[in-house]
């Protein structure tokens, strides 16, 4: 009999497991494969990923351009960032977890509330539900909101129904309360369905009253930050929908509920009517009211314009309380096993349709986000593969519109992408700009990766091309040929398209990132390209940089001195070679202004050490 209950026990815990793993694999699936929304870029924005970290008070006073924000999960977003990174991937992963938890409290929240049964396939239902799994990968609060929801409700649960509780359980029911505050407006529908209920069904006793208590000290919590969101509130534009009595919102329910697969509802209503009419379970009845409950003052809320179609995500506090009910009624019809089980892979291969499909988009962007969603280009895609092909010389330079933030995707994902420097020129900017800010680019980086779109240029880059050619960059090569987007390798026509970077290090904080030098034996001249890198801007006026020809007898015969920061951050130098005798040489001096003693040195390409290190060994033929 022990053995019995502990492989009982096993098993349910594996069965348990085994749904937390799927809900992990479908929130995870394709966390890298599309880019993110414009609506995630607002949260990446106000986290401060274009300038972190952020303070608290930096953090709310980004979101105060958004009426419906409030902190909690930026704040928790850029804590989590500062850990794991600004990439997209680590930023959504951040959400798959959240909504794992989610999964598993909403199987807790089952559990008490009816039976383990009913809990397994409620949380599979959830896992594998389109509409919720789409916010598990993405930077948005709504994975946060359904987890709080459900843990919310579930406190409550035990709390308002005579479970045996412990202070850890007033102390959570009251920091969800006020965490619930801090995520989103629409958490106002869990407290309000929770409080009929709780007003209307609950009986009256200390504990009643305990629970009210508890609520207020959550509003409480929620006090500080109570001015500025009666403010940001006070942004909605109130007017009530003369067009449509709800009918948009309960058939926008009814669809993502099953997945898009209408059809899953005749055995939803039968198996749950069956179940009622066989036995009518206190708590069922319970979670059916607070279900009606939080449905009707969505209907109210539906009423006056505060919930449009393409914000079906508010709605997500409504999920749980009706997908237990789904689930009570699926797992209490005869042969139960085999009917849900048939269910479960209707709803899912529905659920993986629906996710795949065009049509779910209609519910989470307008008609101008749409269009703006469809036209992004695969960046991560893209800048992943150039990462891989690019040097840490190199300079992307690209094309983008700027959207309302102030700024878009494209430039995310090259600040996201570690080594990876550029920008993204605004393709509607005026013409005197780009030339000016082209011409910046162009005497500070040497090599530069060009991004744009032969067949259909944005109105710039032919423009920018120009300012290419005039500077004297060359094209080299195509790197990355993908549909509708090219990326060309220039570099500055003083070198070799096949160069690669030779830098070396200097003590006292200077290094030389790259350099290119070359004889042209016709015109009898050397040309000397250097980039330099200064740890320290107070070592600029102490040292030179002394552009030595130097004979195999380590005499002097041609030199040229620079301040080095006139050499910042590359530059220039021709030397004449007229007249030098054959033989041997070498070039270039680093030294102390005052003392003129040379700087040691390490070339990191050849391993050679020294206070003399070569740009160029070159020689003169007799």
């Amino acid at each position: 009999m022990v053995k019995s209950k502990w492989q009982s026990s096993l098993n349910k815990s594996i069965g348990n497991g085994l749904v937390l793993l799927l809900a992990f694999a479908l929130g995870a699936a394709g966390l890298n494969a599309n880019v993110i929304t414009l609506g995630e870029l607002h949260s990446v924005t106000d986290m401060g990923a274009f300038n972190p970290p952020y303070s608290p008070a930096q953090i709310i006073d980004a979101i105060r351009g958004h009426k419906d924000h409030v902190p909690l999960y930026f704040l928790l977003g850029a804590g989590w960032a500062q850990i794991a990174g600004w990439s997209q991937f680590s930023l959504r992963l951040f959400s798959v977890l959240v909504g794992v938890l989610m999964i598993a409290w909403l199987y807790r929240f089952a559990a008490d509330a009816v039976n383990r049964r009913t809990a397994v396939t409620a949380a599979l239902l959830m896992s594998t539900n389109a509409f919720a799994i789409l916010y598990f990968h993405e930077i948005r609060m709504y994975s946060l909101l359904m987890l709080l929801t459900v843990m919310h409700g579930s406190l409550y649960w035990r709390l308002a129904h005579d479970f045996r509780v412990t202070r850890l359980t007033w102390f959570l029911f009251i920091l969800t309360a006020a965490m619930l505050f801090y995520t989103h407006n629409f958490s106002a529908i869990v407290f309000a369905g929770l409080g009929v209920y709780h007003l209307l069904f609950v009986s009256k006793s200390r504990r009643w009253l305990n629970v009210m208590l508890a609520w207020a000290w959550g509003a409480l919590l929620f006090l500080p930050y109570a001015p500025l969101w009666i403010e940001d509130l006070s942004r909605y534009s109130i007017k009530p929908r003369a067009d449509d009595p709800g009918l948009g919102l309960v058939a926008a329910l009814a669809h993502l509920w099953v997945n898009g697969f209408h059809l899953l509802w005749l055995p939803l209503i039968l198996s749950f009517g069956c179940a009622l009419r066989r036995k009518r379970i206190p708590a069922i009845l319970r979670l059916l009211v607070i279900a009606l409950i939080m449905i009707a003052l969505l209907l109210a809320v539906w009423q006056f314009a505060l919930l449009p179609t393409t914000r079906m995500r508010y709605s997500l506090v409504l999920w749980f309380p009706f997908f237990i009910l789904f689930a009570y009624g699926l797992t209490s019809v005869p042969r139960w096993r085999f009917v849900t089980a048939l269910f479960l892979l209707l709803w899912s291969a529905a659920g993986y349709q629906l996710s795949r499909s065009v049509e779910i988009l209609d519910y989470v962007f307008s008609e101008e986000t749409m269009v703006r969603v469809r036209s992004y280009l695969p960046l991560y895609e893209y800048l992943y593969h150039l990462k891989n092909k690019s040097n840490s010389t190199d300079y992307f330079i690209g094309f983008t519109s700027p959207m309302r933030t102030g700024t878009s995707p494209d430039v995310y994902y090259l600040q996201s992408q570690p080594g990876l420097d550029g920008v993204f020129l605004s393709a509607s900017g005026r013409r005197y700009r780009l030339e000016r800010d082209v011409k910046a680019i162009l005497d500070e980086h040497p090599y530069v990766l060009l991004a744009y779109n032969p067949a259909d240029p944005a109105p710039n880059a032919g423009k920018t091309l120009d300012i290419m050619r005039q500077a004297g960059f060359l094209p080299c090569a195509v790197i990355i040929d993908g549909p509708g987007w090219q990326v060309w390798r220039y570099v500055s026509q003083i070198m070799d398209c096949d160069h690669q970077p030779a830098p070396m290090e200097y003590d006292s904080g200077f290094k030389v990132i790259d350099r290119f030098a070359r004889s042209i034996p016709e015109s009898e001249v050397l040309q000397i390209m250097t980039w330099w890198e200064v740890a320290d801007e107070g070592l600029l006026d102490e040292y030179n940089v002394s552009m030595q020809i130097i004979a195999s007898d380590w005499r002097n015969v041609r030199q040229e001195d620079r301040h080095l920061y006139e050499l910042l951050p590359w530059d220039v130098i021709e030397l004449s070679t007229e007249g030098l005798p054959p033989g041997d040489y070498r070039l270039m001096i680093l030294y102390h202004r005052d003392t003129g003693e040379k700087v040691s040195g390490l070339d990191l390409t050849s391993g050679e050490a020294g206070n003399i290190l070569p740009l160029l060994s070159f020689t003169i033929e007799s």
